[in-house]
């Protein structure tokens, strides 16, 4: 509590001050105390403009912005919101298109891919075991077609949630890798993991040459140039110099987080490419062989969202490439349709479920890399 009556102060050479520089509105003349060395007064500090230089809470105020309720700052060239705070480092006003792409890429994170992920998911599951016993049950039938209506309907989900992402972000290298991911859903489901592969090397690519650039850009033209100078500096580092990235942990960490992870993704286009020449077992392992080296790399991220991402990932990839050895083995045995063909679908649906979920949870992580305060840090 303030007396009624001035505090004195016992040194007369050393000014009186009341509490972090707020003023004595009294008729009296005010005596400051401020954790400040504010000069003593016969009345409030004027600006040049005649204006109060502090105000009920000891801000100062700007030399031609207005006194606002709350006393904070008020930019005079920027808009301002209803308790005094300066909006003008918020960034230029948004266009109606990007204000249109971020809120779609919003609502779709946030309603779309949670349920199209988790119905996704549990038919897969489901439908997991079913494949085990043939193709002939009616039910085997119903679950298995109601697993690849929902598995394609996911895609779709997953592909524009990240479309909605690429144009905020004004990166075209999402652009592409999501546009692939919805063609995807056009195709068969055995074939949807395989033919990812281009898809999930396009849009891990960016991830991981965080350290030489962002992946949001002020346009689409500069995207492409800046990612590939990224990747192309990345590999130069690495074979000017190998020995420094075995030398510590810290380095090791970072050839696991950025050129390992583009390895992977050659050898998951590389895959793509094998795949589309009718070798669809051969670039199934090659595609799962650089989906690991991808998703390995997301493991040595300081995010968990981004850990979590890449253990499903991963897990969907070893499980893929161990359904591609056995329909590998079905077939030198004359099998491929037969029980080693049953263990492979059933393989398969496993492999898409952790997929998926991992595609959810890698949506997040980017979402994340724009608002720093609400990344979940290990």
């Amino acid at each position: 509590m303030i007396s009624s009556s001035p505090l004195v102060n016992d040194n007369p050479k050393t000014p009186s001050l009341v509490g972090h520089g707020a003023r004595d509105t009294r008729a009296t003349t005010p005596i400051l105390l401020s954790n400040r060395l504010n000069d003593v007064t016969e009345g409030p500090a004027l600006a040049e403009n005649g204006q109060p230089k502090i105000n009920g809470v000891g801000n100062n105020l700007a030399k031609d912005g207005p006194i606002n309720g709350s006393g904070n700052n008020k930019a005079t060239d920027g808009p301002q919101n209803g308790d005094g705070n300066n909006l003008a480092t918020d960034g230029p006003k948004k266009s109606f298109s990007e204000e249109l792409a971020t809120k779609f890429k919003k609502f779709s994170e946030k309603n779309i891919l949670p349920i199209s992920t988790y119905i996704s998911v549990a038919f897969n599951l489901i439908s997991a075991p079913i494949r085990l016993f043939g193709r002939e049950n009616p039910v085997a039938k119903l679950l298995n077609k109601l697993s690849i209506v929902f598995t394609k309907i996911h895609q779709l989900g997953y592909a524009a949630t990240g479309i909605g992402m690429a144009a905020c972000k004004k990166n075209l290298f999402y652009v592409l890798s999501f546009g692939l991911e919805a063609l995807v859903a056009l195709l068969p489901l055995r074939s949807i993991y395989l033919f990812k592969g281009m898809a999930s090397a396009l849009d891990i690519l960016p991830s991981c040459v965080e350290k030489y650039t962002k992946d949001r850009f002020s346009n689409f033209t500069e995207s492409l140039p800046k990612t590939i100078g990224a990747i192309w500096q990345a590999l130069k580092d690495f074979f000017n110099e190998p020995k420094k990235y075995f030398a510590s942990k810290e380095s090791f960490n970072e050839l696991l987080n950025t050129q390992v992870p583009i390895a992977g993704a050659a050898l998951s286009i590389l895959g793509n490419i094998v795949g589309f020449s009718g070798k669809d077992t051969l670039g199934g392992g090659i595609r799962d062989i650089g989906a690991i080296l991808n998703d390995f790399g997301l493991l040595f991220k300081p995010n968990k969202t981004a850990v979590t991402s890449g253990r499903y990932y991963l897990g969907g990839s070893v499980v893929d490439l161990a359904a591609n050895g056995i329909g590998k083995f079905g077939q030198s045995k004359g099998s491929s349709n037969g029980m080693f063909g049953n263990i492979r679908d059933a393989l398969h649906e496993i492999a898409l479920a952790s997929d998926r979920i991992g595609q959810k949870h890698f949506i997040h992580y980017n979402s994340q890399k724009d608002h720093p305060d609400s990344e979940n840090v290990t």
